[in-house]
């Protein structure tokens, strides 16, 4: 599924980040980075762990989780503040997912560093849940968030059918 990762990375041209769940089940755990081209860019490492609930990924498997469960896993979360931005209880995290329910992505916009968000999806892949993220500067995200909604829905797509 690498090429279809740095196929996404290339097509964004932002940096792209394939994460799960650590077997902590408070973290994040980066599984693979593909760095983005540009100056100005996210940079991260492979075994990075990150909060759940400051993570577009941390979001985005929260959000393939049925209610109940979403509820509380969300609840079980130790929430601590990264920025001024980072969501700091259970309530707003639920209510912030719900909305990347309807929008179709879950995002990040500074929560975990300061001017970097983030946009992500779950990927079913052999029986887990991944997240993959398009991650980059806060303002650069803005202005090409429905072409790289669009683009990182076809690579999670593509990945889950690898499965098919």
């Amino acid at each position: 599924f690498y090429p279809i990762l740095n196929a996404l990375r290339k097509e964004t041209d932002e940096t792209i980040i394939l994460g799960q769940i650590a077997s902590t089940g408070n973290s994040i755990l980066y599984l693979k980075v593909f760095e983005s081209s540009q100056a100005i860019r996210y940079t991260s490492e492979i075994g990075a762990k990150k909060p759940i609930h400051s993570t577009a990924i941390g979001k985005a498997i929260l959000s393939s989780m049925p209610e109940e469960q979403r509820s509380r896993a969300a609840r079980s979360l130790k929430f601590k503040g990264i920025t001024d931005r980072t969501i700091a209880d259970a309530e707003d995290l639920l209510e912030d997912i719900r909305q990347g329910l309807d929008r179709g992505y879950q995002m990040t916009r500074g929560e975990n560093v300061v001017d970097v968000g983030a946009l992500a999806m779950p990927v079913a892949f052999l029986g887990r849940t991944f997240g993959v993220a398009v991650a980059g500067p806060v303002e650069r995200l803005k202005n090409h968030l429905e072409s790289h909604k669009k683009a990182l829905r076809r690579a999670c797509d593509e990945l889950e059918a690898l499965t098919g």
